[in-house]
């Protein structure tokens, strides 16, 4: 698997993932307002309180900002989840007009939109897929209109569980949706990508 795009502060944690942040700031604007009553150092009450506020704004920017990995994150777990129940037109669905195709690296020369779709109608033929499991799924931001996913799963498609691993490139659209760009098969079990081309 590639390196992941570095990640912003901000972004890991307060638009994506702010509670662990929120809980601290709160606990400590309560600690602050607590000792600054009890005690009588009343002058140190604003201190808490705004510590309070801080929490309580952070956490609201988590739940209404939703960035581009978080929507890449939404997308792809959309994709496993059509390809895997055999339903290739919802699948085909979350693909973008320009979207194209790797193996082995995202910065490889990609396969064109039709070869994606004629690969999905593969998989609906010739395999009855029993299983699928996400078993990691991360999404890092891009650029505020591109988000990336690295995804692991583990698929029985009769032959027992096989690993495979992908990046995901998703895109906001001219009409603000979200689709995927970009799909890089890195591995399919214990070899190369490449060697299922």
């Amino acid at each position: 698997m590639p390196d992941p795009p570095s990640v912003g502060l901000i972004n890991r944690y307060v638009f994506e993932n702010p509670w662990p942040l929120a809980l601290i700031l709160l606990i400590a604007g309560a600690v602050i307002m607590w000792s600054a009553l009890v005690k009588g150092h009343l002058k140190h009450l604003p201190g808490g309180v705004i510590l309070g506020g801080l929490a309580i704004a952070i956490a609201l920017l988590g739940v209404f900002i939703q960035t581009s990995g978080e929507h890449a994150r939404l997308i792809t777990r959309q994709f496993v989840k059509h390809v895997a129940a055999q339903d290739i037109s919802s699948a085909t669905l979350l693909l973008a007009p320009n979207a194209s195709m790797a193996f082995d690296s995202p910065l490889n020369p990609g396969h064109d939109l039709s070869y994606i779709k004629a690969q999905l109608k593969r998989v609906e033929a010739a395999l009855e897929i029993n299983s699928n499991r996400i078993t990691h799924l991360s999404g890092y931001v891009e650029s505020q209109d591109r988000g990336v996913t690295h995804l692991t799963c583990w698929t029985d498609a009769g032959y027992g569980p096989t690993r495979s691993q992908w990046v995901i490139e998703v895109s906001r659209q001219v009409d603000g949706s979200w689709q995927i760009s970009r799909l890089t098969c890195i591995k399919i079990g214990e070899r190369a990508a490449s060697s299922y081309q």
